[in-house]
């Protein structure tokens, strides 16, 4: 039998699992609303801890993390105004920083003259709603495909983002070659479960505390602990 057949199958068996063994559970990160999501737990009792006290351990799996609320991101910080020509690559699409713009070739955008500028001129490029066309870039652009900026004004920051939600978008790759410009991250991150996220079961709060393991057709496994009050 191929891979392809042996994925489909546990894939189907995830289901009926959750669906016969499921247990709904809040789940939540800071700054972000609460959402419910179904999983299969196993509660492993761990040994008392003179420091901790007695704590449980928990093994939960995730068949998707479809319903959450936010998306995989990555930051970008400008320390000053790049110099003219710089790249930057964003799930296959090219931005071009320039000193002076050519409003017919889409994705250009004005590097300005301090750190705020860029990010400032970068995040309406890739939003392009029109709003900064042929100042901030390029009137030839159009919003970006995949992703989405936010932008604070004032900021030598922006935080690009994907469109779609949950884990989908860890995969989406940022490149670039342009200086004064730095990224938390080559790759998206955080559109899956992360460590300190937490989640309600019962009236019982357990916090992730590893880091989540995604098996692709076998779900997402989160090992879970709580410390006894």
């Amino acid at each position: 039998m191929s891979t392809t057949f042996w994925a489909a199958q546990s894939a189907r068996v995830l289901k009926v699992g959750q669906k016969t063994f499921g247990e709904v559970t809040s789940y939540q990160r800071p700054g972000y609303p609460a959402f419910s999501i179904v999983g299969v737990p196993e509660y492993l009792p761990r040994l008392e801890d003179v420091n901790r006290g007695e704590f449980f351990s928990v093994t939960y799996i995730l068949d998707d993390f479809a319903n959450a609320p936010f998306s995989a991101s990555v930051l970008v910080s400008f320390s000053g105004a790049p110099n003219d020509g710089g790249t930057i690559i964003i799930d296959g699409v090219t931005y071009v920083d320039k000193l002076n713009i050519t409003d017919a070739i889409p994705n250009q955008f004005y590097r300005g003259t301090i750190g705020s500028q860029a990010a400032a001129n970068l995040a309406a490029a890739i939003n392009a709603t029109g709003a900064g066309a042929g100042i901030q870039y390029t009137s030839a652009t159009v919003p970006h495909p995949t992703c989405s900026a936010d932008y604070t004004p004032g900021s030598a920051q922006l935080r690009i983002q994907s469109k779609t939600a949950g884990i989908a978008g860890n995969s989406i790759a940022i490149v670039d070659s342009m200086s004064f410009l730095t990224l938390d991250s080559r790759f998206m991150y955080g559109g899956g479960p992360m460590i300190n996220d937490l989640i309600t079961m019962g009236s019982v709060l357990y916090r992730v505390s590893y880091d989540p393991a995604i098996m692709p057709g076998n779900g997402i496994q989160l090992r879970l602990e709580r410390k006894a009050l």
